[in-house]
């Protein structure tokens, strides 16, 4: 992923925000798939991720109005997933598919500073995510089904870290 930007708008307390930005990563993956009947899959999946910033998030740096360009400190997000999981046919018209995972990130994007509608970022460290997914589906007939889906995730710092909001003249931290 590359990022390059030429600013045709300098002038004095306007300073040049031209610059590039690239990340880069390989992301394996590796599955393994039991089949006890053929109406029942089991499965396990490792891999490792990667997220690059966005485009909003790399366009300004933290000190923004200091000095301008890009925010050539901020890292792309890694993460590693693990998941466990069912896949089956206990009817012949109906599915159900459930899901146990973790996700572990390092160098988490989050706000740095919001200030004037300008929003800065920054990593802050590792987070966790773990969860259980779960759907069904049921072919009624040819032209009527139903689709049932439920998602529950804990999510959470697991490193401390600091941002800060500017509003209207009040400033608060987290």
């Amino acid at each position: 992923m590359r990022f390059t930007s030429r600013d045709h708008y300098i002038v004095l307390g306007n300073g040049d925000d031209s610059g590039a930005m690239a990340f880069e990563a390989t992301a394996p993956v590796a599955s393994v798939m039991w089949k006890p009947s053929p109406a029942v899959h089991l499965y396990a999946s490792a891999g490792r991720s990667f997220e690059t910033p966005t485009l909003n998030e790399v366009a300004y740096r933290s000190n923004a109005g200091a000095e301008p360009g890009w925010n050539q400190g901020l890292k792309a997000s890694r993460a590693q997933h693990l998941e466990i999981g069912l896949k089956s046919r206990p009817l012949p018209r109906a599915t159900l598919d459930v899901a146990v995972f973790t996700i572990d990130t390092d160098d988490e994007i989050a706000v740095a500073r919001n200030e004037g509608g300008c929003s800065t970022f920054q990593n802050v460290g590792r987070t966790r995510r773990d969860g259980v997914e779960a759907s069904s589906r049921w072919a009624i007939t040819l032209a009527w089904s139903t689709y049932a889906a439920l998602t529950l995730t804990r999510a959470r710092y697991l490193d401390t870290f600091s941002s800060v909001a500017v509003a209207s003249g009040v400033s608060t931290s987290t």
